[in-house]
């Protein structure tokens, strides 16, 4: 891991309390999709991103982190 990338991990990992250990891998590898994004940045093209950089997993367990996961927005705020 360089420099760069553990800072930017370091940042999201202020996030990690808020999340299960699951979605909280879920939402680093959402947000580094979403950086990565060189087209348009939607969600669809974040998954992309993160799936082609090697996610282990099929890309439903990515949708499902907007629609069932257990997290409050409000939790994200304050942290």
């Amino acid at each position: 891991m360089t420099l760069q990338s553990a800072s930017f991990y370091n940042t999201l990992a202020i996030f990690a309390s808020v999340f299960t250990v699951p979605s909280f891998n879920n939402f680093v590898m959402i947000a580094v999709g979403w950086i990565l994004c060189r087209d348009r940045h939607t969600v669809s093209q974040a998954l992309r991103v993160g799936i082609a950089m090697g996610f282990p997993g099929h890309h439903s367990v990515l949708y499902r982190f907007f629609g069932r996961a257990s997290w409050a927005t409000d939790e994200i705020g304050r942290a």
